[in-house]
């Protein structure tokens, strides 16, 4: 039985064939490029929603069919978490759900194993070609998270494929992916973090012998792109540029044109279209939630959140304090939920403080129980932060909005939060010129991932049921220390919302 990938062979059908029964279609010469790149490596580099990980997947998808000779083949798409690998969500749309697609003999393909639970990291797809000259023939496709680094090891993989790679520390591909895989993708948008991405691609455009090409796609690739949104951002752009070109500005450089460039620049994407007068009527039956970051002598900070019908968030209020000692700030917390004590879902604690947790949970504050090495990750937690400021193409407006009104402090720090000057790793603890607090008190929550339904069913029992099963599937966690106490002796005031 050969090592998975080492023999190559010829497709039964050509790519181009592929592309067309998927109804996967080219609208940039760059993508062309990359696809008809027989490099092993290859690096897509793109601004955001331009198609990079929409490009990625159908190459997943012919990499898993049958070649001549009849061979199998492991391919793993690795995201810095489960959940936001995107790559896996268009694999498992061309090849499960429309499974019709595909047949072979003239039957439809065995899928031996189909498993998409990214809460619980079981990503997994087993397509059964039939029996080959060495045996039985299998697609298997993986998703993986690089904050699982043991499920990393030990395979020889067929194709490797780093979602956003940007984000993910060298040592995921130095250690795992360079000496275990025949080809690699990597699809992702410019960081000032990823130094080793791009010389990877200055070795690889100095010496063509290493099979690594790169490729930088225009907004244009997505026939979905928001170009109203890139003229706004072209036109602040040559505002704040000194030269007055957009391209000279470093941030539109790296997230809409798709460039690589190295800057002091700022850290959120948060401005006016984030900012929102609050209505408190907007909070009326709305599952309510806290997140936390606290410091004594820096800030205490508490954001209190509401999870709007549209499945948008809205921060609606905050704390941020310095020199408040644990019962104090817990105190504060329980006043700005006065009148809102049954909307409560949970509270997010600081991951690095432990003790003040303890105290929510012993004044009946429901604290939610996750890993916290993951909350605390700030690679993911940033990125979760970034995408829901940004505008959603679906929507066309961000999933974040903030009060302004109520929480000035908050919109003060994410305007002005910046990297330091020569910073090359982003999500370094030292790596932000001014206060975080806030910024880290968003970032636990977003870790969290509360989301609904666009449209809020009828409150009657059965429905309430089903609202419950779906939000232990989109919010990760081992249970609740002292909820579940609290609401069986029913000493607390705070009962999770449904």
């Amino acid at each position: 039985m050969p090592i998975l990938g080492e023999i190559e062979g010829t497709s039964i059908l050509p790519k181009a064939t592929v592309f067309e029964a998927m109804g996967y279609e080219i609208f940039a010469d760059e993508v062309r490029d990359f696809h008809e790149s027989d490099a092993h490596i290859r690096i897509a580099a793109a601004p955001a929603r331009s198609g990079k990980s929409y490009s990625a997947a159908p190459e997943v998808v012919y990499r898993a069919l049958p070649h001549r000779p009849l061979l199998g083949s492991l391919q793993w798409l690795v995201g810095t978490d489960y959940a936001t690998n995107k790559e896996w969500a268009y694999v498992w749309k061309w090849l499960v759900e429309e499974r019709e697609r595909w047949t072979m003999g003239g039957k439809p393909i065995n899928i031996e194993k189909a498993q998409n639970n990214p809460q619980n990291g079981n990503m997994l797809l087993v397509i059964d070609w039939g029996k080959g000259p060495h045996g039985r023939a299998r697609a298997i496709i993986e998703g993986k998270s690089s904050t699982n680094e043991k499920a990393l090891q030990g395979e020889h993989v067929t194709q490797w494929v780093q979602s956003e790679a940007a984000d993910h520390d060298r040592r995921i591909w130095e250690k795992y992916g360079r000496t275990r895989s025949t080809w690699a993708i990597f699809p992702t948008t410019p960081k000032p973090g990823a130094t080793w991405l791009r010389e990877m691609v200055e070795i690889g455009e100095k010496d063509r012998s290493l099979s690594i090409d790169s490729f930088t796609y225009p907004p244009h690739a997505n026939p979905l792109y928001n170009h109203a949104l890139f003229e706004r951002e072209k036109k602040k752009a040559e505002r704040n540029s000194p030269t007055g070109k957009a391209e000279d500005d470093p941030y539109f450089a790296e997230q809409f044109l798709g460039l690589w460039v190295y800057y002091t620049g700022m850290v959120l994407p948060f401005g006016k279209r984030n900012c929102v007068k609050l209505n408190t009527d907007w909070l009326e039956d709305c599952p309510i939630y806290v997140s936390c970051d606290y410091g004594y002598s820096d800030a205490c900070v508490a954001l209190f959140w509401a999870l709007l019908p549209s499945g948008a968030l809205l921060l609606w209020d905050e704390i941020y304090e310095q020199k408040m000692v644990t019962h104090e700030f817990v105190e504060k917390i329980e006043q700005k939920l006065a009148g809102y004590e049954n909307q409560v879902s949970y509270v997010t604690g600081d991951p690095k403080q432990p003790q003040v947790a303890d105290y929510m949970n012993r004044a009946g504050l429901n604290v939610i129980d996750i890993d916290k090495k993951a909350q605390a990750d700030r690679a993911v937690g940033h990125r979760r932060l970034v995408d829901l400021m940004s505008v959603d193409p679906d929507t066309d407006h961000p999933m974040l909005f903030v009060a302004e009104d109520r929480c000035p402090k908050t919109c003060a720090e994410w305007n002005h939060l910046r990297y330091k000057e020569g910073t090359s790793n982003e999500y370094g603890v030292s790596a932000l010129e001014g206060e975080d607090h806030s910024f880290d008190a968003a970032r636990y929550f977003a870790m969290t991932r509360p989301s609904t339904a666009k449209e809020q069913p009828e409150r009657d029992w059965v429905r309430e049921a089903m609202r419950e099963q779906r939000r232990n599937r989109s919010v990760s966690y081992a249970g609740t220390r002292g909820m579940g106490r609290w609401q069986r002796t029913g000493q607390s005031p705070y009962a999770r919302a449904m």
